[in-house]
């Protein structure tokens, strides 16, 4: 494990200070109004650096803990997980002031900066770790003691001021243009002119410049080498601003646009949202350079810093605007014209060179601690071009998965890394190139199918693109690899008919209490997923509204218990008929609330144990014999069938993105596009009747 003896270690919370509590759950209306100042809620929750003019006076109990200069608050109950766990830092030297109950405090016990601790505790990384903490069956908690266990880089004191100070000075940047736009005056016939002449106004991508094509399908293999350069798809998608180091020298077709300083390039399509529109601003002065048929250049028309520019393109709010945008059935993909309508926020000139200078000189100060010879402590210290690749990789496994994966997740991991080792147990970090990548992925698929591969593929590029960050492979061998895989198996039915469901649903044995075949009904009905049906408690049925909360899933390969959910978007409501309603309620309302229905911890279950119930009914009815899992396929299609829409279905599948019904579903979308065809057909033959 990492030791903290780096300027950038990683540091537990309850390894560098101590908690307190609030106001013992007391508020201002047992105290009554007097002269101590009260830290209250949504003070902590608003302002990562606390503000005294948001507390309110109370009378105290002066036994209660008075908070002091650069201590920390966290909230600690929300219904929703945008407010658990928030924190503050407080910047104040008052005396007599004091937090409220719904929060708890943190005092540093070591020397930190306190605006890098501020904008630290919100960063999405380390809110995603509290997010995650703090997810329970009604409500999203977090205990002192779980917040304790929340690691934060920690540099030196030197690099936390300045990091500190960098967001500091943003987000004063920010707060002076705020007070500027909301001091303008738009109640004027002319507010809608002046709108859009502020300096932070939205624009088009469209409205700001031109765009020209990559090298008309063609790559370095159409011309051989020469003395041109040739800019890279994985140069685009890795580095913000594009770096010439990783062009490769091509022939060129002379009519083909060169690349000019302050061109944006983007990428057009990928299989995953990762990579798809990704951009890099290009800031070379080099003649004789071209771009790749994968992407697509942009030539601004007005004057913009390419720092800031690229920094913005990059920025969650645009990357999710540009995803949206290509999402498609099986790839997503996106055009010149689609990425001309993305909208960018354009503040003048100077202020886009300090906003651009801000990230410069962040990456600066990230890239050259990341330069910093590793100490002897550190659990890389050992790895060198000449390692193992299989050692590497397992290495790798333990700092930047366990702990941070589901269990099962991880397990699939440790596959793969048996795999590696049985397959190149010779191969080392420095000889690893796409030819050896390429061998590698082929021998896997000569005894798995291709979806199987492909999985293998993803896991292992995690690893190989930070071996070639960290310079210990030269160049990145996944690029370009051709995904094989044996021919698939004959499989047994995915999904039933509708007929054949009701003949499977009539075979169900629900006169002899609750058994198994309740089991099969809700899954039937719901399209829930095993982990999520068993873990279903009487309390998430809502009876009077027909509905049943989806909120958490059931450990049936480990130690049993509740757990997350697979990801944000299966926590839901599903709406129930009212025959599965009237059911339910004579069959759970007499158990525990909060006990889940179908397991308990002195008796197990298995999904085999379903599968084996459900294969006995299917051969007594005569219809195919389908998983647990083809249930949730069956309700999919049904309904797919029956003209609900993919949006809805993906909804109440709790997929993470429409992209993945389109995946599943993709043979009946593909029979209902035939079905409306014939429709659209009758239509227009009919004009003319």
């Amino acid at each position: 494990m990492l030791v903290c003896a780096i300027s950038w270690e990683q540091r537990k919370l309850g390894d560098m200070g101590e908690t307190y509590t609030g106001l013992s759950g007391k508020t201002k209306e047992d105290f009554g109004h007097g002269n101590a100042k009260f830290v209250t809620y949504m003070n902590v929750f608003s302002n990562s650096i606390a503000d005294l003019s948001m507390t309110e006076s109370v009378e105290i109990d002066k036994k209660q803990n008075e908070v002091n200069y650069g201590d920390v608050f966290f909230t600690t109950s929300s219904e929703t997980p945008d407010e658990v766990g928030m924190s503050s830092v407080w910047l104040e030297n008052s005396d007599n002031t004091y937090l409220n109950s719904f929060c708890f405090g943190y005092r540093p016990s070591v020397k930190v900066n306190p605006y890098y601790m501020a904008y630290m505790l919100r960063s999405d990384n380390v809110r995603k770790n509290i997010v995650f903490l703090a997810q329970g069956i009604s409500r999203y908690n977090i205990s002192k003691n779980k917040m304790m266990e929340i690691s934060v880089p920690l540099p030196n004191l030197e690099e936390q001021q300045k990091i500190g100070e960098y967001f500091r000075n943003l987000d004063t940047l920010i707060t002076l243009h705020q007070r500027e736009y909301f001091l303008f005056d738009f109640s004027g016939e002319s507010a809608k002119t002046a709108q859009n002449t502020l300096s932070w106004e939205q624009r088009k991508l469209g409205d700001m410049g031109e765009t020209y094509t990559g090298l008309s399908g063609k790559t370095k293999e159409d011309f051989g080498h020469g003395n041109a350069k040739f800019v890279t798809y994985m140069n685009v998608f890795s580095n913000s601003i594009a770096d010439l180091s990783m062009t490769e020298s091509v022939e060129i077709d002379k009519k083909q646009n060169e690349v000019n300083y302050g061109d944006v390039f983007f990428t057009t399509s990928s299989e995953t949202p990762d990579e798809v529109g990704m951009s890099s601003v290009w800031l070379e002065n080099s003649d004789n350079t071209y771009l790749n048929s994968f992407c697509f250049g942009y030539r601004p028309s007005v004057k913009v810093n390419p720092y800031y520019m690229a920094y913005m393109l990059r920025s969650d709010n645009v990357r999710k605007n540009i995803v949206f945008l290509a999402q498609g059935i099986s790839r997503y993909n996106i055009s010149k014209n689609k990425m001309m309508e993305i909208s960018v926020p354009l503040p003048n000139l100077e202020e886009q060179q300090k906003i651009g200078e801000y990230f410069r000189n962040l990456d600066t100060l990230i890239t050259l601690h990341q330069r910093e010879p590793p100490k002897e402590d550190k659990i890389l210290n050992d790895i060198k071009t000449d390692t193992l690749f299989h050692e590497y990789y397992c290495q790798w496994l333990v700092i930047y998965k366990e702990g941070s994966v589901r269990g099962v997740t991880m397990q699939k991991y440790h596959l793969t890394a048996e795999w590696v080792k049985k397959l190149i147990p010779d191969v080392k970090l420095c000889d690893f190139d796409r030819i050896t990548y390429q061998q590698l992925i082929n021998d896997y698929a000569e005894t798995h199918e291709r979806q199987t591969t492909m999985d293998f593929h993803h896991q292992l590029k995690g690893a190989i693109l930070d071996a070639v960050d960290d310079g210990l492979i030269a160049r990145d061998p996944t690029r370009k690899v051709i995904i094989k895989g044996k021919s698939p198996n004959d499989k047994k039915k995915k999904y039933l008919s509708r007929y054949e469901l009701q003949k499977l649903l009539t075979n169900l044995d629900l006169n002899s209490g609750l058994n198994m075949d309740w089991l099969i009904l809700l899954i039937a009905k719901t399209g829930m997923r095993f982990s999520e049906a068993i873990a279903v408690t009487p309390v998430d049925f809502d009876f009077t509204h027909q509905t049943l909360s989806v909120n958490k899933t059931w450990d049936y390969k480990g130690e049993g218990g509740f757990q997350p959910t697979k990801n944000k978007s299966s926590v839901r409501k599903i709406r129930l008929d009212w025959q599965t309603v009237g059911q339910f309620y004579a069959i759970v309302r007499e158990l525990n609330d909060t006990a889940p229905i179908f397991v308990s911890k002195e008796k197990k279950i298995y999904n085999s144990t379903l599968n084996d119930v459900l294969e006995r009914h299917c051969k007594a009815v005569g219809i195919p014999t389908i998983s647990v899992h083809g249930l949730r396929h069956t309700h999919a299609s049904l309904l797919l069938f029956d003209g609900v829409s993919i949006a809805s279905v993906a909804q109440r599948l709790g997929h993470s993105s429409i992209n993945t019904t389109q995946k599943t579903y993709l043979h009946i979308i593909r029979e209902l596009e035939n079905k409306d065809i014939d429709l659209i057909m009758k239509s227009i033959s009919s004009l003319l009747d």
